[in-house]
């Protein structure tokens, strides 16, 4: 399935390290909008399959991490203009072809859109989604499969305070009062551990 106006869509993807997986993601991905993609100073592929699959590449001269990457890609979006920007990691895990579900959310009532997975990677994200469910009705706020009216974010002043710009971004959005709702999404299996990983320490974090 492919979406009418794929150019109204901007799909960021921050990219560390994941040239095993990369180009499959990319040119599902184009199917439904243009991808960005945000090279935080990888030492593998994952530059040159950017450049060569990507609607647009920026990047990084050293590595700043994950939510640095995100914000890169967000201000990209937004000083294209594009209408909706969705937002899917690079490691295989989240199901690509679920983008044009989530768009279709966006053209509907809805101003952010928020997947929840069906297994989530530390036993805390468990517990706090139950937290953030009761409060903003978000089931899964650590999910970096996330859809946003471009218009939306417009409106937060700041939104990587506290460097998880997809949560934060996600609360503050939320707070405005605006129209969102959850998506039910199967994770797929990674080809490697988590980068974050589940260490005590991280599940404090």
């Amino acid at each position: 399935m492919t979406l009418n106006n794929r150019s109204e869509t901007a799909i960021v993807i921050p990219t560390f390290n994941e040239d095993r997986t990369l180009k499959k993601i990319i040119k599902k991905a184009s199917q439904f909008g243009d991808v960005i993609i945000v090279d935080d100073n990888s030492s593998d592929q994952s530059y040159e399959i950017s450049k060569k699959y990507a609607s647009y590449v920026k990047s990084h001269k050293q590595n700043l991490g994950y939510d640095n990457s995100l914000e890169t890609g967000i201000k990209i979006a937004l000083r294209k203009n594009y209408k909706y920007l969705v937002t899917v990691d690079a490691d295989g895990e989240h199901p690509i072809e679920e983008i044009p579900e989530f768009i279709s959310k966006l053209k509907s009532k809805y101003q952010l859109v928020i997947g929840n997975r069906d297994k989530k990677n530390r036993y805390t994200e468990t517990i706090f989604s139950c937290y953030t469910k009761s409060r903003w009705n978000i089931k899964d706020p650590l999910c970096g499969m996330k859809a946003y009216r471009i218009s939306s974010i417009r409106k937060i002043s700041t939104f990587n305070s506290y460097n998880s710009i997809g949560t934060e971004l996600a609360f503050k959005i939320a707070g405005t009062g605006v129209n969102l709702c959850n998506i039910n999404i199967k994770v797929n299996k990674r080809f490697d551990d988590s980068r974050i990983g589940n260490s005590l320490g991280v599940n404090i974090s």
